[in-house]
């Protein structure tokens, strides 16, 4: 994340790595314990944000890798919360709740008290998601990328569903001679 310094999540925590070697040996510089596996990572500068499960979102001043400090927390929404797809872009933090099917997002432009942008129920899951401009696009398994504007308060929506599922031709089953 900076000067030859990579910082990667693993079980329980955050492992800060030395990089400065070609080719890296990865010599372990320091680590940083946390009370449960972190799901996502996201590293703007100084600061890191994590999802710890169960445990919801922390926010970490990182400049001092032999101590990092958690500057503040963002709780679940619901004790059966699970965040995925961290996103931080031009200050707004946003994420998935998997099983609640909903995205938050959070305005993070004063780290120390993130605040509540929306949250934004949502009828499908969402298996990867990603910010530009206005715009999230999510990945929603079978119901294809849907697009939607949170630029606009209303949350205006436009799914990209194929409009048709084309029924493609068998394939013969050699351990069934009748459909060959």
């Amino acid at each position: 994340f900076k000067n030859d310094i990579l910082c990667i999540s693993y079980e329980d925590g955050l492992a800060f790595l030395d990089a400065s070697d070609s080719p890296p040996t990865l010599d372990l510089l320091a680590d940083w314990p946390t009370p449960s596996y972190i799901t996502d990572i996201k590293i703007i500068g100084r600061i890191a944000y994590l999802i710890v499960r169960n445990h919801g979102i922390y926010i970490v001043d990182i400049s001092n890798i032999q101590s990092p400090e958690i500057i503040s927390t963002i709780n679940l929404q619901n004790e059966s919360s699970y965040y995925e797809n961290l996103t931080v872009v031009e200050n707004h933090l946003s994420v998935n709740d998997r099983y609640w099917n909903t995205i938050i997002s959070y305005d993070v432009s004063n780290p120390e008290h993130p605040t509540l942008d929306f949250t934004f129920p949502w009828n499908m899951q969402t298996y990867d998601l990603e910010v530009y401009e206005d715009y999230f696009y999510t990945a929603n398994r079978a119901n294809g990328l849907s697009i939607l504007n949170f630029g606009d308060t209303s949350i205006d929506y436009t799914n990209a569903i194929p409009s048709s599922n084309p029924l493609l031709s068998n394939h013969p089953n050699p351990f069934n001679p009748s459909t060959t």
